[in-house]
C-alpha cells in the first residue's frame, strides 16, 4: 500500500527495503499477486529521466548481484506482463543482446531433460501462442541454438514447420523461377551435407511445390537430388538400386513416378541397366505399374495411345525396351493380340521384329517363326498374325518356298475349328480377297495345299462349290504357254500322284474347264502314263540313285552348306561316308565335289579323304564327335535326329519335282537358282558343267535355256561362261535352234514360258 503522503520515490524505496527483508516471499515472483505489486514494479522498472532506450533495456535485462537464474527469469516475466509497451523486445532477434540471458534460462535444455521432452517443452506451439508469436520465438531459438539437429531434420519438421513456412514463403510478385532459385540456393559456407538436410526440411515443409516433381525445374533441384540419392560409400549396386526404387513413406503414386523419372535423368549411367529391362522388374515393377498401367476411368483406346506413342525425347531403342517392359508387366492385355489396334502398336512391332543388319534371312525367319518354349499354339498363332500385319510385304507370306519357316503357322491357320460348318471354314479360304492378284491367290492356296495335302477339298469334286475359283485359275492356260505344254501340264500323272489321286484330279480338271477346252487338250496326242512331267527332283546322290536326270542339280542342293552349320560340321557331313554307304558311292561323291565345288576341293580335309585310302568313321572321329554334341543338344531341346537334316542321310534330302501349278520356266528357276551359302564359283560350276549323261546337243540346248531363264547372270558377259563348258562354242549357244523332233516334243524346255514362238 502506498501512503497518501508518500511520494513514488519514497514508496519504491520502502517496498524495496521490505523486499530485501522478506526476499523469499512468493509475492515478489508470482504473477497472481500482481494486483498488489503492479504499482511497485511499474515504478521500479520505469525509464528514468535522461536515460536512453539502450541503457534502459540493459538495466531491465541485466542480472542483479546475487540474483538466481530462477529469480531472474521470474523478474523478466513480471516485466513482460506489466510492460506491454516493451513486449517488442521479446522474441525479437534484433534485441537478443538484451534478452539472451533470459532466453537461455527459459529455453535452455535442463539438466537430466531428454531431447524429446526438451523439444516438446520449448519447440511445441502452445494454445496461447499465436502463429506470429510462435514463429518469432523460433527465430530467436534458431539464433541462439543454430546447431540443434531440429533445424535440419525433416523428421522433426512438426516443430519447425511454421518457422520455415514463414522463412521460405513466396514474396509478393516473385515468379516461380525466382522463388525456386532462392529456395534451392546453397550458401557459400554451407557444406553439401548441411545443404541436403536443409533442403529435405524445406521439401517436407512445402511438399506440394512443382519444384520437387517437375523435370523442368531440374536446373534448380539437380544438385540437391544428386547429393541426396548418390551412391553411398560402401554401398553395392543392389542396395543402391533398391534404395532408389523404394517407395518413400507417404509418397503418392504420382509423386513416386515423378521422382523415379527424375532419378532416371540424374543417374542415367548408374541406372541404365535397370530401366526398361524385364530382368530388373523386382526394382521397377511398382514404378512401371503406376506409370504404364491402365488408369481408373481410362478407356482402352486412350491407354493404347498413351502407352504406344513414342516420346519425342525417346530413341527407338528406348521406346522398344520401354514397351517390352510393359508387355512383361501386363502380358494378358488384349492389346498384344488385338489386330484392330495394329495402327497404334505397329511401330512397336516394327522395331521388335525388324531384321538386324548382320542377320541372314534364314536366321531372321527361323527366329521369328520358332515356337517359343511354353508358348501355346493359340499365343503363337496370334504372335505371327501380328507379325504378318506389321510386315505384310515380306515374301514369306503365302509363298510355298518359305514353308520351311511358316508351315507351323499355316497348319494352325488352316485347322478347321470344332463346330464350324464347311461353309464357314472353306468359303473365306477359297474366296478371293479384295485387291488380291491371281498370282497371290494361287500362292496362298498352294500354301494351304502343301500344309494340308490330305484335305478332301483337293481331290473331291463335291468341294468344287468352294474350290472352283482356285482350280479354274490353277488349270487355266498361262501366258505364253503353248496348248501342247498346257495339255501336258494338266493331263500327265505326276510322280507324287497315286492312280486314285490322278483320277480325282482329272475329274476336277474336267469339271472346271469348258467342254471345248477339254476336247481340245484331250484331242492332242495322249501322253504315255509312265512318261512323267519331270522326276528331276527325286534323284539321289549315292548308290540309291533312281535316275541320272538332273543329278548335278540335286547333288548341289544336298551338299550346299546350311546357315546353321559350322565349318567343321559341314565338312564332316559332305566328306564322311555314310554308315551304309559303299566305297564306290563315297568316291563318286568326292569326285563330284572336286569337279563342281572347287573351293572345297582345295581344303586339307578334302585332300585327306582323297589320298588313295578308303576312310571309315573309325579312321576319322570328327563326325562322331560332332554328332554326339549335336544329339546331346537336341535331347536337351526335346527333339530327335529327324528334326535336323544335317544328321540324317544325305539321300533323304531331295528336291521336289515339277508341280501342276508350275510352268517349265518356274520349275527351272527353282531347279537352277543359286543355293544359300553356295559361292558364285561353285554355282557356275554346277549349272554350266556338262553332265555325264548329256549329249552335246542337249547340253547346248540347256545352256541356251539357262540364258533365257537367267539373263542377268554376270557370267554371260563377254562369254565368260565358256570356261565352264568345255568344247562348246558361243555361236552354238547363241544360234541354237530346235530340231524337228524337238518341235513336236511336249517335254521340250522351250515349250512354254521360255520365249519360244510356240
Amino acid at each position: 500500500y502506498q501512503g497518501l503522503n508518500e511520494t513514488p520515490d519514497q514508496y519504491v524505496k520502502r517496498i524495496s527495503f521490505i523486499q530485501a527483508l522478506f526476499s523469499d516471499l512468493d509475492l515478489w515472483t508470482n504473477p497472481r499477486y500482481l494486483m498488489f505489486t503492479a504499482k511497485y514494479f511499474l515504478l521500479l522498472f520505469k525509464q528514468l529521466p535522461g536515460e536512453n532506450d539502450f541503457d534502459y533495456y540493459s538495466r531491465l535485462f541485466n542480472r542483479k548481484p546475487g540474483e538466481s537464474n530462477e529469480d531472474y527469469t521470474k523478474r523478466i516475466d513480471i516485466i513482460y506482463k506489466i510492460k506491454p509497451n516493451l513486449r517488442f523486445l521479446f522474441n525479437n532477434v534484433t534485441y537478443l543482446n538484451y534478452t539472451q540471458d533470459y532466453y537461455q534460462q527459459l529455453y535452455g535444455q535442463k539438466e537430466g531433460e531428454s531431447y524429446d521432452k526438451y523439444l516438446n517443452r520449448v519447440f511445441k506451439q502452445t494454445p496461447k501462442e499465436g502463429n506470429v508469436e510462435f514463429v518469432d520465438k523460433l527465430k530467436v531459438l534458431n539464433a541462439m541454438y543454430p546447431k540443434l539437429p531440429i533445424w535440419n531434420n525433416p523428421k522433426e519438421v512438426r516443430y519447425t514447420r511454421r518457422y520455415y513456412m514463414d522463412m521460405y514463403k513466396r514474396l509478393t510478385g516473385e515468379t516461380d523461377d525466382d522463388y525456386y532459385r532462392r529456395l534451392m540456393y546453397q550458401g557459400p559456407n554451407e557444406s553439401n551435407e548441411d545443404y541436403v538436410r536443409r533442403m529435405q526440411v524445406i521439401q517436407a515443409v512445402l511438399p506440394k511445390l512443382d519444384l520437387w516433381t517437375s523435370r523442368k525445374y531440374l536446373m534448380y533441384t539437380a544438385k540437391y537430388f544428386t547429393f541426396l540419392y548418390q551412391k553411398k560409400e560402401g554401398e553395392d549396386k543392389q542396395t543402391f538400386d533398391s534404395r532408389i526404387f523404394a517407395r518413400q513413406p507417404g509418397e503418392s503414386k504420382t509423386d513416386y513416378v515423378s521422382r523415379i523419372d527424375i532419378m532416371r535423368i540424374l543417374f542415367n549411367t548408374e541406372l541404365e541397366h535397370v530401366f526398361d529391362n524385364p530382368d530388373f522388374l523386382n526394382y521397377t515393377k511398382d514404378y512401371y505399374t503406376q506409370k504404364y498401367g491402365q488408369k481408373t476411368g481410362e478407356s482402352i483406346d486412350d491407354y493404347v495411345t498413351r502407352t504406344f506413342t513414342e516420346d519425342p525425347e525417346e530413341s527407338d531403342y528406348e521406346y522398344l525396351n520401354r514397351v517390352k517392359v510393359v508387355k512383361a508387366l501386363f502380358p494378358d492385355l488384349e492389346v498384344w493380340t488385338d489386330k484392330s489396334k495394329i495402327d497404334s502398336t505397329k511401330h512397336f512391332y516394327e522395331l521388335l521384329y525388324q531384321k538386324q543388319p548382320e542377320q541372314s534371312d534364314d536366321d531372321y525367319y527361323k527366329n521369328i517363326f520358332a515356337q517359343k518354349p511354353g508358348e501355346s499354339d493359340e499365343t503363337y498363332k496370334d504372335r505371327i498374325e501380328i507379325f504378318q500385319l506389321t510386315y505384310p510385304e515380306l515374301p514369306v507370306w503365302d509363298n510355298p518356298e518359305y514353308l520351311v519357316y511358316t508351315k507351323k503357322f499355316y497348319q494352325l491357320e488352316y485347322i478347321k475349328p470344332k463346330g464350324q460348318s464347311d461353309d464357314q471354314f472353306y468359303k473365306p479360304i477359297f474366296q478371293k480377297k479384295v485387291g488380291e492378284t491371281n498370282a497371290h491367290y494361287l500362292n496362298r492356296l498352294t500354301n494351304f495345299f502343301l500344309v494340308d495335302p490330305e484335305n478332301p477339298a483337293w481331290n473331291d469334286v463335291e468341294y468344287l462349290k468352294y474350290t472352283k475359283p482356285y482350280f479354274s485359275l490353277l488349270f487355266a492356260q498361262k501366258p505364253d504357254e503353248s496348248v501342247a505344254a498346257w495339255a501336258n501340264r494338266l493331263l500327265k500323272q505326276y510322280p507324287e500322284e497315286s492312280d486314285t489321286e490322278y483320277k480325282n484330279r482329272m475329274n476336277i480338271v474336267q469339271a472346271v474347264v469348258s467342254k471345248d477346252v477339254w476336247d481340245k487338250i484331250t484331242s492332242l496326242k495322249a501322253a504315255e502314263k509312265d512318261k512323267l512331267v519331270s522326276n528331276a527332283g527325286v534323284t539321289y546322290i549315292d548308290n540309291e540313285i533312281k535316275s541320272t536326270e538332273d543329278k548335278d542339280v540335286n547333288a548341289a542342293k544336298v551338299l550346299a552348306k546350311r546357315a546353321y552349320e559350322g565349318y567343321y560340321e559341314y565338312m564332316a557331313r559332305i566328306l564322311e561316308p555314310d554308315s551304309d554307304e559303299t566305297e564306290d558311292s563315297h568316291k563318286e561323291r568326292l569326285q563330284w565335289i572336286k569337279k563342281n565345288m572347287p573351293t572345297v576341293a582345295q581344303t586339307d580335309l578334302y585332300r585327306y579323304y582323297t589320298d588313295g585310302t578308303y576312310k571309315t568313321k573309325a579312321d576319322y572321329p570328327l563326325l562322331s564327335a560332332l554328332r554326339h554334341k549335336a544329339v546331346h543338344q537336341l535331347e536337351k531341346e526335346g527333339k530327335t535326329l529327324k528334326d535336323v537334316p544335317i544328321l540324317s542321310k544325305r539321300s533323304q534330302v531331295v528336291l521336289a519335282s515339277q508341280q501342276p501349278w508350275e510352268t517349265r520356266r518356274q520349275y527351272y528357276e527353282k531347279l537352277y537358282k543359286q543355293n544359300d551359302e553356295e559361292s558364285l564359283e561353285d554355282y557356275y560350276a554346277r549349272i554350266l558343267s556338262q553332265k555325264p549323261h548329256e549329249s552335246t546337243n542337249h547340253f547346248i540346248k540347256r545352256l541356251a535355256t539357262l540364258k533365257k531363264v537367267f539373263p542377268t547372270l554376270a557370267v554371260w558377259k563377254n562369254n565368260e561362261y565358256l570356261k565352264y563348258v568345255g568344247g562348246v562354242r558361243a555361236d552354238q549357244v547363241d544360234n541354237y535352234k530346235k530340231t524337228s523332233a524337238e518341235k513336236n516334243d511336249d517335254e521340250s524346255l522351250e515349250s512354254d514360258s521360255i520365249g519360244d514362238d510356240n
